[in-house]
Protein backbone atom coordinates (compact mmCIF):
# COMPACT_ATOMS: atom_id res chain seq x y z
CA UNK A 1 0.00 0.00 0.00
CA UNK A 2 1.07 3.50 -0.74
CA UNK A 3 1.65 5.89 2.20
CA UNK A 4 1.42 8.95 0.68
CA UNK A 5 2.70 11.85 3.36
CA UNK A 6 0.15 14.29 3.30
CA UNK A 7 -0.30 17.58 1.95
CA UNK A 8 -3.96 17.00 3.02
CA UNK A 9 -6.50 18.32 1.69
CA UNK A 10 -9.94 19.31 3.11
CA UNK A 11 -12.00 17.80 0.52
CA UNK A 12 -15.63 17.33 1.50
CA UNK A 13 -17.05 14.45 0.16
CA UNK A 14 -20.42 13.61 -0.68
CA UNK A 15 -22.59 10.83 1.40
CA UNK A 16 -22.35 7.85 -0.65
CA UNK A 17 -25.73 6.62 -2.20
CA UNK A 18 -27.10 3.27 -2.26
CA UNK A 19 -29.27 2.02 -4.72
CA UNK A 20 -32.01 2.10 -1.95
CA UNK A 21 -31.58 5.76 -0.80
CA UNK A 22 -32.17 7.37 -4.55
CA UNK A 23 -35.30 5.17 -5.86
CA UNK A 24 -33.03 3.80 -8.59
CA UNK A 25 -36.09 3.69 -11.97
CA UNK A 26 -35.60 0.82 -14.27
CA UNK A 27 -34.65 1.89 -17.85
CA UNK A 28 -37.19 0.44 -20.20
CA UNK A 29 -35.08 -1.82 -22.33
CA UNK A 30 -35.72 0.21 -25.82
CA UNK A 31 -34.25 3.28 -23.98
CA UNK A 32 -30.73 1.33 -23.56
CA UNK A 33 -29.21 0.99 -26.85
CA UNK A 34 -27.95 4.49 -27.09
CA UNK A 35 -26.20 6.72 -24.86
CA UNK A 36 -28.67 9.81 -26.17
CA UNK A 37 -31.73 7.99 -24.80
CA UNK A 38 -30.45 6.53 -21.97
CA UNK A 39 -29.25 10.35 -20.90
CA UNK A 40 -32.67 11.53 -21.76
CA UNK A 41 -34.17 8.77 -19.29
CA UNK A 42 -31.90 9.60 -16.26
CA UNK A 43 -31.93 13.41 -16.90
CA UNK A 44 -35.96 13.04 -16.83
CA UNK A 45 -36.04 10.91 -13.61
CA UNK A 46 -33.47 12.13 -11.37
CA UNK A 47 -33.09 15.32 -10.09
CA UNK A 48 -29.66 16.29 -8.58
CA UNK A 49 -26.12 16.17 -10.61
CA UNK A 50 -25.14 13.32 -8.00
CA UNK A 51 -27.90 11.12 -8.24
CA UNK A 52 -27.84 11.63 -12.27
CA UNK A 53 -23.81 10.33 -11.53
CA UNK A 54 -24.82 7.33 -9.53
CA UNK A 55 -27.70 6.26 -12.05
CA UNK A 56 -25.34 6.41 -14.66
CA UNK A 57 -22.45 4.09 -12.35
CA UNK A 58 -25.28 2.00 -11.33
CA UNK A 59 -26.56 1.20 -14.92
CA UNK A 60 -23.15 0.50 -16.94
CA UNK A 61 -22.14 -1.66 -13.42
CA UNK A 62 -24.75 -3.87 -13.75
CA UNK A 63 -25.91 -4.22 -17.36
CA UNK A 64 -22.50 -4.19 -19.19
CA UNK A 65 -20.57 -7.72 -18.88
CA UNK A 66 -16.80 -7.63 -18.57
CA UNK A 67 -15.20 -9.14 -21.80
CA UNK A 68 -12.70 -11.11 -20.82
CA UNK A 69 -12.08 -12.92 -24.42
CA UNK A 70 -10.82 -9.45 -25.00
CA UNK A 71 -8.83 -8.36 -21.89
CA UNK A 72 -5.72 -7.86 -23.91
CA UNK A 73 -6.86 -6.58 -27.30
CA UNK A 74 -5.56 -3.61 -28.33
CA UNK A 75 -7.77 -1.33 -30.43
CA UNK A 76 -6.70 1.93 -30.63
CA UNK A 77 -7.72 2.36 -33.63
CA UNK A 78 -11.34 2.19 -32.55
CA UNK A 79 -12.91 5.59 -31.29
CA UNK A 80 -15.19 6.27 -28.80
CA UNK A 81 -18.93 5.90 -30.62
CA UNK A 82 -17.40 2.38 -32.03
CA UNK A 83 -16.44 1.05 -28.81
CA UNK A 84 -20.09 2.71 -27.27
CA UNK A 85 -21.89 1.04 -29.84
CA UNK A 86 -20.47 -2.15 -29.61
CA UNK A 87 -20.62 -2.51 -26.00
CA UNK A 88 -24.10 -1.40 -26.08
CA UNK A 89 -24.91 -3.88 -28.89
CA UNK A 90 -23.01 -7.06 -27.12
CA UNK A 91 -23.91 -5.76 -23.66
CA UNK A 92 -20.20 -6.39 -22.70
CA UNK A 93 -16.76 -4.84 -23.09
CA UNK A 94 -14.07 -4.38 -21.27
CA UNK A 95 -12.94 -1.30 -19.03
CA UNK A 96 -12.82 1.31 -22.02
CA UNK A 97 -16.26 0.30 -22.93
CA UNK A 98 -17.23 1.08 -20.15
CA UNK A 99 -15.66 4.50 -19.32
CA UNK A 100 -16.61 5.60 -22.87
CA UNK A 101 -20.27 4.80 -21.97
CA UNK A 102 -20.14 6.27 -18.29
CA UNK A 103 -18.01 9.40 -20.32
CA UNK A 104 -20.40 9.90 -23.26
CA UNK A 105 -23.64 9.36 -21.22
CA UNK A 106 -22.62 11.95 -18.38
CA UNK A 107 -21.71 14.41 -21.07
CA UNK A 108 -25.43 13.81 -22.27
CA UNK A 109 -26.93 14.82 -19.14
CA UNK A 110 -24.67 18.03 -18.79
CA UNK A 111 -22.42 16.02 -16.12
CA UNK A 112 -18.51 17.07 -16.64
CA UNK A 113 -16.69 14.47 -16.94
CA UNK A 114 -13.28 12.68 -18.56
CA UNK A 115 -11.78 9.46 -19.60
CA UNK A 116 -8.34 8.75 -17.54
CA UNK A 117 -6.02 6.34 -19.10
CA UNK A 118 -3.34 4.61 -17.16
CA UNK A 119 -3.29 1.73 -15.53
CA UNK A 120 -3.51 -0.13 -11.79
CA UNK A 121 -2.40 -2.58 -9.49
CA UNK A 122 -3.90 -5.69 -7.56
CA UNK A 123 -2.49 -7.20 -4.36
CA UNK A 124 0.50 -4.83 -4.67
CA UNK A 125 1.44 -6.09 -8.50
CA UNK A 126 1.21 -4.33 -11.60
CA UNK A 127 -1.97 -5.38 -14.07
CA UNK A 128 -0.23 -6.43 -17.19
CA UNK A 129 -2.62 -4.31 -19.44
CA UNK A 130 -3.92 -0.65 -19.01
CA UNK A 131 -6.96 0.67 -17.87
CA UNK A 132 -9.47 3.42 -18.52
CA UNK A 133 -11.59 5.16 -15.35
CA UNK A 134 -13.21 8.34 -15.40
CA UNK A 135 -12.78 11.72 -13.59
CA UNK A 136 -15.73 13.90 -12.79
CA UNK A 137 -17.03 17.27 -11.44
CA UNK A 138 -19.32 17.60 -8.83
CA UNK A 139 -19.97 20.44 -6.43
CA UNK A 140 -16.61 22.33 -7.68
CA UNK A 141 -14.57 19.42 -6.31
CA UNK A 142 -13.09 16.02 -8.34
CA UNK A 143 -13.63 12.58 -8.07
CA UNK A 144 -13.03 9.20 -9.71
CA UNK A 145 -15.67 6.47 -11.10
CA UNK A 146 -14.40 3.26 -11.95
CA UNK A 147 -17.53 1.56 -13.77
CA UNK A 148 -15.54 -1.85 -14.06
CA UNK A 149 -14.40 -2.26 -10.88
CA UNK A 150 -17.43 -1.80 -9.18
CA UNK A 151 -19.18 -4.25 -11.97
CA UNK A 152 -19.23 -7.03 -8.93
CA UNK A 153 -20.57 -4.56 -6.35
CA UNK A 154 -24.70 -5.33 -5.28
CA UNK A 155 -25.02 -1.29 -4.60
CA UNK A 156 -22.47 0.24 -2.19
CA UNK A 157 -20.38 0.91 -5.26
CA UNK A 158 -16.66 1.50 -3.46
CA UNK A 159 -15.50 3.06 -6.67
CA UNK A 160 -18.05 5.79 -7.10
CA UNK A 161 -17.30 9.18 -6.51
CA UNK A 162 -13.89 7.80 -4.98
CA UNK A 163 -11.51 9.65 -3.15
CA UNK A 164 -8.40 10.53 -5.69
CA UNK A 165 -6.20 10.09 -1.93
CA UNK A 166 -7.47 6.82 -1.76
CA UNK A 167 -7.87 5.54 -5.51
CA UNK A 168 -3.86 6.77 -6.23
CA UNK A 169 -3.20 3.57 -4.32
CA UNK A 170 -4.72 1.34 -7.24
CA UNK A 171 -4.80 3.20 -10.15
CA UNK A 172 -2.23 5.76 -11.78
CA UNK A 173 -2.77 8.27 -14.99
CA UNK A 174 -0.38 8.23 -17.08
CA UNK A 175 -1.14 11.85 -17.47
CA UNK A 176 -0.33 13.26 -13.56
CA UNK A 177 -2.83 15.79 -13.40
CA UNK A 178 -5.82 13.20 -13.54
CA UNK A 179 -4.24 11.69 -10.46
CA UNK A 180 -6.08 14.91 -8.73
CA UNK A 181 -4.10 15.57 -6.23
CA UNK A 182 -1.80 18.81 -5.80
CA UNK A 183 1.43 16.79 -4.68
CA UNK A 184 1.08 13.76 -7.51
CA UNK A 185 3.32 10.86 -6.67
CA UNK A 186 5.84 9.86 -9.07
CA UNK A 187 5.33 6.07 -11.24
CA UNK A 188 7.91 4.54 -9.68
CA UNK A 189 6.12 5.13 -6.13
CA UNK A 190 3.58 3.94 -7.23
CA UNK A 191 4.87 0.36 -8.86
CA UNK A 192 6.85 0.36 -5.41
CA UNK A 193 10.79 0.92 -6.91
CA UNK A 194 11.07 4.38 -5.17
CA UNK A 195 10.22 5.67 -1.27
CA UNK A 196 7.42 8.55 -1.57
CA UNK A 197 9.05 11.80 -1.97
CA UNK A 198 7.89 13.99 0.48
CA UNK A 199 9.08 17.22 -2.13
CA UNK A 200 7.13 16.35 -4.87
CA UNK A 201 6.54 19.56 -6.70
CA UNK A 202 2.94 21.61 -5.93
CA UNK A 203 0.92 20.87 -8.46
CA UNK A 204 -2.66 22.96 -9.61
CA UNK A 205 -4.59 20.22 -11.02
CA UNK A 206 -8.02 22.05 -10.74
CA UNK A 207 -6.41 25.17 -13.40
CA UNK A 208 -4.44 22.66 -15.19
CA UNK A 209 -7.29 21.19 -16.54
CA UNK A 210 -9.48 24.43 -17.19
CA UNK A 211 -6.86 25.39 -19.48
CA UNK A 212 -6.45 21.81 -20.98
CA UNK A 213 -10.24 22.00 -21.17
CA UNK A 214 -9.75 25.10 -23.88
CA UNK A 215 -7.60 23.83 -25.74
CA UNK A 216 -7.83 22.06 -29.47
CA UNK A 217 -7.63 18.41 -29.60
CA UNK A 218 -4.02 18.85 -31.24
CA UNK A 219 -3.21 20.94 -27.93
CA UNK A 220 -4.62 18.68 -25.56
CA UNK A 221 -2.56 15.78 -27.16
CA UNK A 222 0.63 17.54 -26.68
CA UNK A 223 -0.05 19.34 -23.92
CA UNK A 224 -0.19 15.64 -22.09
CA UNK A 225 2.96 14.32 -23.81
CA UNK A 226 4.41 17.43 -22.22
CA UNK A 227 3.37 16.16 -18.62
CA UNK A 228 3.92 12.90 -19.66
CA UNK A 229 7.38 13.48 -21.07
CA UNK A 230 8.97 14.66 -18.07
CA UNK A 231 8.50 11.38 -16.07
CA UNK A 232 11.12 8.82 -16.21
CA UNK A 233 10.24 5.99 -18.11
CA UNK A 234 9.93 2.99 -15.61
CA UNK A 235 7.44 0.20 -17.29
CA UNK A 236 6.46 -0.82 -21.25
CA UNK A 237 2.58 0.41 -19.99
CA UNK A 238 3.90 4.36 -19.87
CA UNK A 239 6.37 3.97 -22.84
CA UNK A 240 3.32 1.80 -24.78
CA UNK A 241 0.95 5.13 -24.32
CA UNK A 242 4.05 7.67 -24.80
CA UNK A 243 4.25 6.17 -28.46
CA UNK A 244 0.51 6.16 -28.91
CA UNK A 245 0.03 9.70 -28.29
CA UNK A 246 2.59 10.54 -30.53
CA UNK A 247 1.11 8.36 -33.03
CA UNK A 248 -1.85 10.42 -32.87
CA UNK A 249 -0.25 13.68 -32.74
CA UNK A 250 1.45 12.26 -36.15
CA UNK A 251 -2.12 11.57 -37.55
CA UNK A 252 -3.55 14.74 -36.81
CA UNK A 253 -0.11 16.37 -38.68
CA UNK A 254 -1.02 14.11 -41.57
CA UNK A 255 -4.50 15.32 -41.87
CA UNK A 256 -3.14 18.54 -41.68
CA UNK A 257 -0.58 18.00 -44.26
CA UNK A 258 -2.91 16.39 -46.79
CA UNK A 259 -5.86 19.21 -46.36
CA UNK A 260 -2.96 21.88 -47.04
CA UNK A 261 -2.03 19.65 -50.68
CA UNK A 262 -5.60 19.18 -51.15
CA UNK A 263 -6.11 22.65 -50.62
CA UNK A 264 -3.11 23.87 -52.40
CA UNK A 265 -3.86 21.55 -55.77
CA UNK A 266 -7.38 23.60 -55.56
CA UNK A 267 -5.86 26.88 -56.00
CA UNK A 268 -3.96 25.56 -58.67
CA UNK A 269 -6.97 24.46 -60.52
CA UNK A 270 -8.20 27.98 -59.94
CA UNK A 271 -4.76 29.32 -61.45
CA UNK A 272 -4.94 27.38 -64.35
CA UNK A 273 -8.62 28.18 -65.04
CA UNK A 274 -8.22 31.70 -64.84
CA UNK A 275 -5.16 31.81 -67.54
CA UNK A 276 -6.32 29.36 -69.95
CA UNK A 277 -9.64 32.31 -69.79
CA UNK A 278 -7.14 34.71 -70.26
CA UNK A 279 -4.97 32.52 -72.90
CA UNK A 280 -8.74 31.87 -75.04
CA UNK A 281 -9.44 36.27 -75.18
CA UNK A 282 -6.47 36.59 -76.49
CA UNK A 283 -6.66 34.50 -78.83
CA UNK A 284 -9.92 35.09 -79.52
CA UNK A 285 -10.29 37.25 -82.83
CA UNK A 286 -12.77 39.52 -81.14
CA UNK A 287 -9.44 39.97 -78.53
CA UNK A 288 -8.67 43.09 -80.07
CA UNK A 289 -12.39 44.81 -78.39
CA UNK A 290 -11.22 43.10 -74.72
CA UNK A 291 -10.58 45.46 -72.52
CA UNK A 292 -7.37 45.33 -70.85
CA UNK A 293 -8.66 45.57 -67.23
CA UNK A 294 -10.37 42.25 -68.36
CA UNK A 295 -7.09 40.37 -69.43
CA UNK A 296 -5.14 41.97 -66.21
CA UNK A 297 -8.13 41.09 -63.99
CA UNK A 298 -8.18 37.33 -65.08
CA UNK A 299 -4.48 37.41 -64.80
CA UNK A 300 -4.47 38.74 -61.58
CA UNK A 301 -6.85 35.92 -59.98
CA UNK A 302 -4.13 33.16 -61.92
CA UNK A 303 -1.77 35.10 -59.91
CA UNK A 304 -3.70 35.36 -56.04
CA UNK A 305 -4.68 31.33 -56.49
CA UNK A 306 -0.61 30.40 -56.78
CA UNK A 307 0.36 32.65 -53.87
CA UNK A 308 -2.31 31.13 -51.80
CA UNK A 309 -0.95 27.55 -53.17
CA UNK A 310 2.44 28.10 -52.79
CA UNK A 311 1.89 29.33 -48.83
CA UNK A 312 0.42 26.17 -48.26
CA UNK A 313 2.88 24.24 -49.84
CA UNK A 314 5.34 25.86 -47.77
CA UNK A 315 3.47 24.73 -44.60
CA UNK A 316 3.38 20.84 -45.84
CA UNK A 317 5.41 18.72 -43.54
CA UNK A 318 6.56 21.71 -41.03
CA UNK A 319 5.52 19.66 -38.20
CA UNK A 320 6.64 15.92 -38.91
CA UNK A 321 10.36 14.61 -39.05
CA UNK A 322 9.12 12.39 -42.13
CA UNK A 323 6.36 14.43 -43.98
CA UNK A 324 3.91 11.92 -45.54
CA UNK A 325 2.95 14.60 -49.16
CA UNK A 326 5.79 15.87 -51.58
CA UNK A 327 4.45 18.70 -53.12
CA UNK A 328 7.79 18.76 -55.32
CA UNK A 329 5.84 18.03 -58.75
CA UNK A 330 2.71 20.78 -58.12
CA UNK A 331 5.22 23.04 -56.87
CA UNK A 332 7.27 23.00 -60.08
CA UNK A 333 4.08 23.53 -62.12
CA UNK A 334 3.03 26.35 -60.08
CA UNK A 335 6.16 28.14 -60.88
CA UNK A 336 5.85 27.20 -64.26
CA UNK A 337 2.41 28.95 -64.47
CA UNK A 338 3.73 31.71 -61.70
CA UNK A 339 6.37 33.21 -64.67
CA UNK A 340 3.64 32.63 -67.43
CA UNK A 341 1.41 35.27 -65.32
CA UNK A 342 4.26 37.88 -64.52
CA UNK A 343 5.28 37.67 -68.44
CA UNK A 344 2.16 38.55 -69.71
CA UNK A 345 1.10 40.92 -66.68
CA UNK A 346 4.53 42.85 -67.27
CA UNK A 347 3.32 42.95 -71.65
CA UNK A 348 -0.39 44.30 -70.70
CA UNK A 349 0.86 46.72 -68.31
CA UNK A 350 3.05 48.09 -70.54
CA UNK A 351 0.79 48.85 -72.99
CA UNK A 352 -0.40 52.57 -73.18
CA UNK A 353 -3.66 52.73 -71.20
CA UNK A 354 -5.95 54.06 -74.11
CA UNK A 355 -5.09 51.08 -76.03
CA UNK A 356 -8.41 49.37 -76.53
CA UNK A 357 -7.84 46.04 -76.88
CA UNK A 358 -5.05 43.07 -77.12
CA UNK A 359 -4.52 41.75 -79.63
CA UNK A 360 -2.44 42.98 -81.91
CA UNK A 361 0.35 42.81 -78.61
CA UNK A 362 0.64 39.30 -79.10
CA UNK A 363 0.87 39.58 -82.40
CA UNK A 364 3.88 41.98 -82.99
Amino acid sequence: MIKIFLYLLSFILPASLSAQEINIRNIPLSETFSTQSLATFIRANYKTDKERFYAIHHWVARNIKYSKETLYELKHDSDNDTRIAEALKQRKGVCENFAAIFNDIAGKCGLTSFIVDGYTKQGGRLDRSGHNWCAVLLDNEWFLCDTTWDKDAQSDYKYFLADPLNIIETHMPFDPMWQLLNFPIKHNEFIGTALPDKKNDYFNFKDSIKAYNQLSYLEKLKTTVKRIGVIPVHNDLLKNQMAYLEMKISIVYEDQDMNLYNSAVNDFNIAIKAFNNFALLHNDPSAATTPLSSLLKLLNEASTATLSANQKIEDIGKNMINPQYDPSVLQNRLEFLNREVKKYTAILKSVPSKEPGSSKIFNE
